[in-house]
């Protein structure tokens, strides 16, 4: 009878084992001001014990982790000049995502930042067709007065554009066909980003 008993423990025990082989996200931040109203464009950076970082914008309905391990990770959210807040060993569990809420007050750095220098952060990002990010793709000036750039071996290059202004530039890399950019600074998206496709020769 006892050997039954176990057995059967076993069995229901299979299932779990199955069910963890799928791919759900491993980590869900939620971003709240004091009174829990959602954030979004404010930063959140996700460190694993093991040094890897990964970076994302928190949005409506949260920002999503996908490929994380199972050890604790640390999780930032905030530019270190403003308001940063860390949360510590944030608890992780295979085959389940884990949720955290994390209190911030972006407003009072959005209001910080309008006061200094009132523009918007717009991060420009390169790929290919097959959503690979092309590294060092070199940019025309993006704004009259401002020299041009390249961009990260991430395919990244940010650009700081007052309220009301236009980013206008060229993308151009060894091996595609280069690209025109522009985009516009609104006051109610201080951070924004936009993914640029290159086409290959």
């Amino acid at each position: 009878m006892r050997n039954i008993l176990l057995c059967s423990l076993v069995l229901l025990a299979l299932p779990r084992i199955v069910w963890g082989q799928r791919e759900p996200c491993s980590l869900l931040v939620r971003v709240v001001d004091v009174r829990d109203q959602e954030v979004t464009g404010a930063l959140i950076r996700v460190e694993e014990a093991g040094g890897r970082t990964e970076e994302l914008r928190s949005r409506r309905g949260g920002a999503r982790f996908c490929d994380l391990g199972i050890r604790s990770v640390t999780v930032i959210v905030g530019d270190s000049s403003c308001n940063q807040v860390t949360v510590r060993n944030v608890p992780l569990e295979w085959g389940r995502m884990s949720t955290t809420k994390v209190i911030y007050d972006l407003r009072e750095c959005q209001r910080e930042r309008q006061s200094a220098i009132p523009q918007c952060e717009i991060l420009l990002r390169f790929k290919d067709p097959q959503g690979n990010w092309i590294p060092k793709v070199s940019l025309s000036s993006p704004l009259i007065g401002l020299p041009g750039g390249t961009a990260d071996v991430y395919g990244r290059y940010l650009v700081g554009v007052p309220f009301g202004g236009e980013i206008r530039s060229t993308a151009e890399k060894e091996g595609y066909h280069s690209q025109n950019i522009r985009h516009m600074c609104h006051a109610d998206r201080m951070f924004d980003e936009q993914v640029v496709t290159l086409q290959p020769k």
